[in-house]
Protein backbone atom coordinates (compact mmCIF):
# COMPACT_ATOMS: atom_id res chain seq x y z
CA UNK A 1 0.00 0.00 0.00
CA UNK A 2 1.28 3.15 -0.75
CA UNK A 3 0.23 6.40 1.52
CA UNK A 4 1.23 9.58 0.41
CA UNK A 5 -0.14 13.36 1.79
CA UNK A 6 0.94 16.36 3.48
CA UNK A 7 3.30 16.97 5.81
CA UNK A 8 3.46 18.33 9.96
CA UNK A 9 0.99 21.88 8.77
CA UNK A 10 -1.90 23.04 8.48
CA UNK A 11 -2.56 22.88 4.20
CA UNK A 12 -5.30 25.64 2.81
CA UNK A 13 -7.82 25.71 -0.06
CA UNK A 14 -8.26 28.16 -2.07
CA UNK A 15 -10.70 29.92 -0.18
CA UNK A 16 -8.09 30.48 2.75
CA UNK A 17 -9.73 27.45 4.72
CA UNK A 18 -7.43 24.69 6.38
CA UNK A 19 -8.49 21.92 3.83
CA UNK A 20 -7.36 19.92 0.65
CA UNK A 21 -8.32 19.10 -2.85
CA UNK A 22 -11.91 17.48 -1.89
CA UNK A 23 -13.47 18.00 -4.76
CA UNK A 24 -15.76 21.07 -2.78
CA UNK A 25 -18.31 18.46 -2.08
CA UNK A 26 -17.48 18.24 2.30
CA UNK A 27 -15.23 20.87 3.72
CA UNK A 28 -12.16 19.83 5.39
CA UNK A 29 -10.51 21.83 8.18
CA UNK A 30 -7.00 20.47 9.05
CA UNK A 31 -4.87 21.84 11.81
CA UNK A 32 -2.33 19.36 11.86
CA UNK A 33 -1.08 16.54 10.07
CA UNK A 34 1.75 14.27 10.69
CA UNK A 35 2.99 10.95 8.45
CA UNK A 36 5.22 8.89 8.67
CA UNK A 37 7.95 7.55 6.33
CA UNK A 38 8.20 4.31 6.18
CA UNK A 39 11.55 2.80 5.83
CA UNK A 40 13.32 1.85 2.33
CA UNK A 41 14.21 -1.49 3.18
CA UNK A 42 11.45 -3.20 3.93
CA UNK A 43 10.64 -6.68 2.75
CA UNK A 44 8.63 -6.86 -0.25
CA UNK A 45 5.91 -9.26 1.95
CA UNK A 46 5.41 -6.18 4.50
CA UNK A 47 4.69 -3.83 1.47
CA UNK A 48 0.85 -3.98 0.52
CA UNK A 49 -0.21 -3.77 -3.29
CA UNK A 50 -3.96 -4.12 -3.12
CA UNK A 51 -4.24 0.13 -2.22
CA UNK A 52 -2.94 3.01 -2.87
CA UNK A 53 -3.95 5.56 0.04
CA UNK A 54 -3.62 9.85 0.24
CA UNK A 55 -4.39 11.66 2.71
CA UNK A 56 -4.76 15.71 1.79
CA UNK A 57 -3.48 15.24 -1.69
CA UNK A 58 -2.67 19.00 -1.91
CA UNK A 59 0.32 18.05 -0.71
CA UNK A 60 3.65 16.05 -1.41
CA UNK A 61 6.49 13.13 0.17
CA UNK A 62 5.98 10.03 1.26
CA UNK A 63 4.13 8.27 4.46
CA UNK A 64 3.66 4.34 5.42
CA UNK A 65 4.01 1.76 3.15
CA UNK A 66 2.76 -1.40 5.04
CA UNK A 67 0.43 -4.08 4.38
CA UNK A 68 -2.61 -2.84 3.76
CA UNK A 69 -2.72 -0.05 6.54
CA UNK A 70 -2.46 3.20 7.01
CA UNK A 71 -1.19 5.81 9.72
CA UNK A 72 -0.84 9.55 10.91
CA UNK A 73 -1.63 12.03 13.03
CA UNK A 74 -3.98 14.73 12.66
CA UNK A 75 -6.10 17.33 14.43
CA UNK A 76 -9.21 18.69 12.70
CA UNK A 77 -10.13 16.89 9.64
CA UNK A 78 -8.39 15.41 6.62
CA UNK A 79 -9.48 14.04 3.38
CA UNK A 80 -8.76 10.45 2.17
CA UNK A 81 -8.51 9.32 -1.08
CA UNK A 82 -8.11 5.98 -1.87
CA UNK A 83 -7.35 3.99 -5.19
CA UNK A 84 -7.47 -0.47 -5.44
CA UNK A 85 -5.92 -2.31 -8.27
CA UNK A 86 -9.28 -3.76 -8.31
CA UNK A 87 -13.19 -3.33 -9.34
CA UNK A 88 -14.87 -1.86 -6.83
CA UNK A 89 -18.38 -2.66 -6.04
CA UNK A 90 -19.69 -1.21 -2.55
CA UNK A 91 -17.54 0.38 -0.20
CA UNK A 92 -18.27 0.79 3.54
CA UNK A 93 -16.69 2.45 6.39
CA UNK A 94 -16.52 1.21 9.87
CA UNK A 95 -17.73 1.65 12.40
CA UNK A 96 -21.36 2.43 11.38
CA UNK A 97 -20.93 4.75 14.21
CA UNK A 98 -18.49 7.57 12.89
CA UNK A 99 -21.32 7.85 10.08
CA UNK A 100 -18.65 8.49 7.37
CA UNK A 101 -20.45 8.19 3.67
CA UNK A 102 -17.99 7.60 0.97
CA UNK A 103 -18.06 8.64 -2.24
CA UNK A 104 -16.88 6.24 -5.07
CA UNK A 105 -15.93 7.60 -8.66
CA UNK A 106 -14.79 4.54 -10.67
CA UNK A 107 -12.66 2.78 -8.56
CA UNK A 108 -11.58 5.69 -6.65
CA UNK A 109 -13.10 5.93 -2.90
CA UNK A 110 -13.07 9.55 -1.13
CA UNK A 111 -14.03 10.26 2.35
CA UNK A 112 -13.51 12.76 4.93
CA UNK A 113 -12.18 11.30 9.14
CA UNK A 114 -12.81 13.94 11.24
CA UNK A 115 -12.22 12.20 14.50
CA UNK A 116 -9.46 10.41 16.05
CA UNK A 117 -9.80 6.49 15.31
CA UNK A 118 -9.38 3.17 13.88
CA UNK A 119 -11.08 3.17 10.74
CA UNK A 120 -11.92 -0.21 9.05
CA UNK A 121 -12.25 0.75 4.44
CA UNK A 122 -15.03 -2.20 3.74
CA UNK A 123 -14.61 -3.03 -0.06
CA UNK A 124 -16.80 -5.32 -1.81
CA UNK A 125 -18.08 -6.41 1.80
CA UNK A 126 -20.35 -8.99 2.47
CA UNK A 127 -23.40 -7.38 3.44
CA UNK A 128 -24.66 -9.97 5.67
CA UNK A 129 -21.51 -9.74 7.86
CA UNK A 130 -20.40 -7.10 9.77
CA UNK A 131 -16.56 -6.71 8.95
CA UNK A 132 -16.09 -9.45 6.33
CA UNK A 133 -14.29 -8.38 3.15
CA UNK A 134 -12.00 -9.87 0.67
CA UNK A 135 -9.50 -7.46 0.75
CA UNK A 136 -8.64 -5.34 3.82
CA UNK A 137 -7.52 -1.92 4.70
CA UNK A 138 -7.93 0.03 7.82
CA UNK A 139 -6.84 3.52 8.74
CA UNK A 140 -5.44 4.29 12.36
CA UNK A 141 -6.34 8.08 12.67
CA UNK A 142 -4.29 8.50 15.89
CA UNK A 143 -4.52 12.23 17.62
CA UNK A 144 -1.28 14.19 17.91
CA UNK A 145 1.66 12.55 20.01
CA UNK A 146 2.04 14.61 23.24
CA UNK A 147 5.32 14.55 25.34
CA UNK A 148 7.12 11.97 23.38
CA UNK A 149 10.08 10.81 25.24
CA UNK A 150 13.98 12.12 24.38
CA UNK A 151 16.10 9.38 23.10
CA UNK A 152 18.79 11.26 25.25
CA UNK A 153 17.00 10.02 28.31
CA UNK A 154 18.71 7.20 29.73
CA UNK A 155 15.65 5.19 30.95
CA UNK A 156 14.19 5.50 27.56
CA UNK A 157 14.87 2.73 25.20
CA UNK A 158 14.65 4.33 21.89
CA UNK A 159 13.60 2.87 18.36
CA UNK A 160 14.25 5.51 15.87
CA UNK A 161 12.57 5.41 12.15
CA UNK A 162 14.27 2.11 10.31
CA UNK A 163 14.20 -1.42 10.04
CA UNK A 164 15.27 -3.71 13.15
CA UNK A 165 15.84 -7.25 12.49
CA UNK A 166 14.19 -10.27 14.68
CA UNK A 167 15.32 -10.09 18.31
CA UNK A 168 14.40 -10.98 21.90
CA UNK A 169 13.73 -7.73 23.94
CA UNK A 170 13.73 -8.49 27.77
CA UNK A 171 11.92 -5.18 29.25
CA UNK A 172 13.30 -3.75 32.17
CA UNK A 173 11.61 -2.17 35.12
CA UNK A 174 11.23 1.69 35.35
CA UNK A 175 12.34 1.96 31.90
CA UNK A 176 9.76 3.76 29.02
CA UNK A 177 10.26 1.43 25.13
CA UNK A 178 10.06 4.04 22.69
CA UNK A 179 8.85 2.59 18.93
CA UNK A 180 9.11 6.13 16.89
CA UNK A 181 6.68 6.24 13.47
CA UNK A 182 8.74 4.98 10.82
CA UNK A 183 9.97 2.50 12.84
CA UNK A 184 9.47 -1.04 12.03
CA UNK A 185 10.40 -3.45 14.68
CA UNK A 186 10.53 -7.48 13.84
CA UNK A 187 10.90 -9.35 17.50
CA UNK A 188 8.90 -10.08 20.96
CA UNK A 189 9.43 -7.83 24.20
CA UNK A 190 9.25 -10.11 27.23
CA UNK A 191 9.46 -10.08 30.71
CA UNK A 192 8.92 -11.07 34.36
CA UNK A 193 7.85 -9.14 37.71
CA UNK A 194 8.16 -6.16 36.15
CA UNK A 195 7.58 -2.73 37.63
CA UNK A 196 6.81 0.65 35.74
CA UNK A 197 7.24 -0.32 32.37
CA UNK A 198 5.87 1.72 29.11
CA UNK A 199 5.71 0.52 25.52
CA UNK A 200 4.29 3.25 23.76
CA UNK A 201 5.10 5.56 20.06
CA UNK A 202 3.85 5.44 16.59
CA UNK A 203 6.08 2.68 15.14
CA UNK A 204 5.49 -1.12 14.36
CA UNK A 205 6.31 -4.16 15.87
CA UNK A 206 5.92 -7.54 13.71
CA UNK A 207 5.91 -10.66 14.87
CA UNK A 208 6.50 -12.34 11.45
CA UNK A 209 9.84 -14.19 12.91
CA UNK A 210 7.99 -15.77 15.71
CA UNK A 211 7.80 -19.36 15.06
CA UNK A 212 10.00 -21.63 17.42
CA UNK A 213 8.28 -20.20 20.89
CA UNK A 214 4.67 -21.79 21.06
CA UNK A 215 3.00 -18.56 22.16
CA UNK A 216 4.30 -17.00 18.62
CA UNK A 217 1.24 -14.92 18.49
CA UNK A 218 2.02 -12.74 21.44
CA UNK A 219 4.40 -10.05 20.18
CA UNK A 220 4.24 -8.04 23.85
CA UNK A 221 4.81 -11.13 26.90
CA UNK A 222 4.63 -9.47 30.27
CA UNK A 223 3.80 -11.66 33.47
CA UNK A 224 3.38 -11.17 36.74
CA UNK A 225 2.88 -7.32 36.52
CA UNK A 226 0.58 -5.35 37.98
CA UNK A 227 -0.91 -2.41 35.49
CA UNK A 228 -2.95 0.40 37.47
CA UNK A 229 -4.82 2.84 35.73
CA UNK A 230 -4.23 2.27 32.28
CA UNK A 231 -5.12 3.47 29.08
CA UNK A 232 -4.33 1.29 25.70
CA UNK A 233 -4.42 3.30 22.64
CA UNK A 234 -3.19 2.39 19.34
Amino acid sequence: MFLAGCSDKAVKDNEGNGGSDNEGDEPVETEYLQLYPAPGNLAQNVIGMDHSVWVNTGGGGYGSVYPEYAYFDFKGSVAIKVKPNYSVSSVEILPSRAQIVPKVNGSEISFVIREPGQYFVKINGDSENGSSATKNLYIFANPPEIDAPSKDDPNVVYFAPGVYEHKFYKLESNKIYYIAGGAFVYGRFYGVELQNVTIRGRGVICGEHLTSLGDEVLFVLIRKVIILKSKVLM
